[in-house]
């Protein structure tokens, strides 16, 4: 709400009785001159002074964070600032401790829609390796030298280029353009280069991960939520959160559609393929809300982690991630389309991260480099027995017997599973 003038003086009762709304209010005190009480969303309430500066322009000052100060002392607080400003004496008051101040920047962070994972993964990290190093500190006292002490164990590590670039950086410029520190002793550390995690699967092994999930979940070693579950990142290269929190008010049988209002990378739309649509029939049966509904609680499944290291153990595949599987099926699209199909249908934003999802596979580049090589030589090799190097022979390019058409010719470029047709096509180069 717009700043106004004061008119009833706030009250201990008034105070606690403030409740947060979706962006940050304010409450004025009508008995200390530019007192407010600053409600955040997260439902923090902080006492702050308003005034103008010797140019004339408004200018806030944070006096404490209720009810650890109390009304009384802000009024205290307040008075005293305000004396000390109207006779130019320079401002005494208690530095902010990077707490304060991390706090802060979160609860502007969630004005801008972050998500609530995120903050929650956020608030984890600071909670568990940062504030029991800094958190009560002056955030204008500490050094590059205090900072490396924090960072050091997670150096090396992937998890230092999460703290880094998405919670300590970001705080400190933002305390720097409070004016609450004069540095950011962040910016002397440097992120640690990251190569681009690559799955490559083949397609022995991906049929090894499919009959593993068909064998578990028939020996009831992992539940057909579960098992359903993983078909479904396999077939729609969607992220984990956005299978197992899927609503049935989000698939329009109608337009044959799935949508998102809202996922890492903005809204999103999947088509309902013949494919996921037989995979979808048979889950969320006798829950009105969720797909995937929790066993214990009311809402959605929260994780298929366990049954997944499952399969992955079954099928001696002990490095693959279940976000590995958005990979192959990012890979899988590019390479029966195009990028800009598999940007698509992975919902991402940009052909950069396009290029990370959908790289290509060493089984693709065997296939094309094999082929081309065919083309430029103008010969072909065969392979009578599949594996056995002795069998390999050279014969005239008039003698290839490779199908022609596009639909069945894209067979031999692909990293995709393989299928019936493309047996009776492999087997048909074999003879």
């Amino acid at each position: 709400m717009p700043l106004r003038s004061p008119s009833t003086p706030l009250t201990e009762a008034l105070v606690a009785g403030a409740k947060p709304r979706a962006k940050d209010w304010f409450l004025p005190d009508g008995e200390m001159e530019g007192l407010w009480l600053r409600i955040y969303p997260s439902g923090k309430k902080i006492f702050v002074l308003h005034h103008r500066d010797e140019h004339h322009r408004r200018r806030q000052k944070r006096l404490g964070e209720w009810p650890s100060c109390p009304l009384a002392q802000a009024r205290l607080d307040a008075h005293a600032l305000l004396g000390a400003l109207r006779s130019g004496a320079p401002e005494v008051h208690q530095p902010l401790t990077f707490r304060q101040v991390a706090e802060e920047y979160l609860d502007l962070k969630v004005l801008r829609s972050l998500a609530p994972k995120t903050l929650r993964e956020y608030r984890r990290s600071l909670e568990r390796d940062i504030y029991p190093h800094i958190g009560m500190r002056a955030i204008r006292n500490i050094t590059p030298h205090g900072l490396a002490d924090v960072l050091s164990p997670f150096k090396g590590r992937p998890y230092w280029n999460r703290i880094l670039p998405g919670l300590l950086r970001p705080i400190f410029s933002y305390a720097l353009r409070q004016a609450y520190t004069d540095k950011n002793p962040a910016l002397e550390f440097a992120k640690i280069p990251e190569v681009p995690r690559k799955v490559d699967l083949s397609r022995e092994e991906r049929l090894r991960l499919l009959r593993s999930l068909d064998d578990l979940e028939a020996e009831a070693d992992i539940s057909p939520d579960a098992a359903r579950a993983v078909r479904l990142l396999m077939a729609t290269g969607c992220r984990t959160s956005e299978i197992l929190g899927l609503q049935h008010t989000q698939i329009d049988a109608v337009r044959k559609q799935i949508t998102w209002d809202r996922t890492k990378s903005g809204p999103k739309i999947f088509p309902l393929t013949p494919t996921v649509e037989a995979l979808l029939s048979t889950t969320g049966e006798g829950n009105e809300v969720w797909v995937f509904p929790s066993p214990v609680t009311s809402g959605p499944r929260s994780t298929i982690r366990r049954a997944f290291y499952k399969v992955r153990t079954a099928a001696e595949l002990p490095e693959l991630h279940v976000h590995d599987l958005r990979h192959l099926f990012g890979a899988t699209s590019r390479a029966l389309s195009d990028p800009i199909v598999a940007k698509d249908l992975l919902g991402l934003r940009t052909f950069k991260m396009a290029a990370v999802y959908a790289a290509t596979t060493h089984e693709e580049l065997m296939q094309v480099g094999e082929a081309t090589a065919r083309a430029v030589l103008g010969q072909a090799t065969r392979s009578v027995e599949a594996g056995n190097p002795a069998s390999m022979r050279w014969v005239p390019q008039s003698s290839w017997n490779i199908p022609t058409s596009p639909t069945t010719y894209c067979f031999f470029f692909t990293s995709a599973p393989i299928t019936p047709v493309e047996v009776l096509l492999l087997k048909e180069l074999g003879e």
